[in-house]
């Protein structure tokens, strides 16, 4: 910002979710930040919350995501056992072969954009407005319950841009005030939550691990502050029960 020669050569992290959280616990950490100056992280993320016509959002014959960028491409989203992904499905500029059609297509108009305020700027306090960040979630009515273990709750979230998906575990949940706090932070900011808890299909976030979403046969949950695994089965009482385990996560041969 002032314009000065740095005294060495700025640094950044990104990581997927799973191997964030990864750290998180392997260093006893509890905050994103705490991992960012361990590391000497001078690079941050920071973008403005997309306000514009609605994003595709469908989901295909295979029962997977769809999501629409304001970019025009669409991404189909993969889910494995750890984490998941997109890929990209369909290509708008596909088959263009001359500059008018370049220039005919509808390319992102900033005005779809909602350009956060610096705090130090000097302008009116507005702390008290809810804004985009890549932490808080600003959660409707009835949205998130006074859970004892908020840290075993995981947001699945779309921050947003339709390429993007996150899975983000909380750090802290204010029932009364609709908000939750995470324990790291999004790819991108995610700002108001104003969607059904389940309408993935419209909407940019849900809530995973928590006894109260249990209501699908073959779910489970994990209650590591009682030290009980809450499961839903698909025929009656299950008579024997096996639970998988990691030994390892990483390995380095050679």
């Amino acid at each position: 910002m002032q314009r000065l020669k740095p005294d060495r050569i700025p640094a950044a992290f990104e990581a997927v979710g799973t191997v964030t959280s990864r750290l998180l616990r392997e260093y006893g950490m509890t905050d994103y930040d705490q991992l960012l100056e361990k590391y000497e992280i001078d690079i941050v993320c920071a973008g403005p919350r997309y306000i514009g016509p609605e994003l595709v959002s469908r989901t295909d014959e295979q029962n997977r995501q769809v999501k629409g960028s304001f970019w025009g491409y669409e991404q189909t989203i993969h889910v494995t056992a750890l984490d998941s992904y997109p890929v990209t499905s369909y290509y708008p500029l596909s088959g263009v072969e001359t500059v008018e059609e370049v220039d005919r297509y509808a390319w992102p108009d900033p005005d779809w954009f909602d350009y956060p305020i610096p705090a130090n700027a000097d302008l009116p306090d507005i702390s008290g407005l809810p804004c985009s960040d890549r932490r808080t979630l600003f959660c409707p009515p009835g949205f998130l319950r006074s859970w004892e273990n908020p840290e075993d709750i995981e947001a699945f979230v779309e921050p947003g841009v339709g390429y993007v998906t996150n899975y983000l575990p909380l750090r802290r949940v204010d029932a009364d005030a609709g908000t939750a706090e995470t324990s790291i932070p999004s790819t991108y900011p995610v700002g108001r939550v104003d969607k059904h808890l389940f309408a993935m299909g419209s909407g940019s976030c849900r809530l995973e691990n928590a006894v109260d979403f249990l209501t699908e046969p073959g779910s489970w949950v994990v209650d590591t502050l009682r030290g009980r695994i809450y499961y839903y089965s698909m025929d009656g009482i299950p008579e024997h029960v096996t639970v998988p385990a990691l030994t390892e996560y990483f390995r380095v041969d050679g």
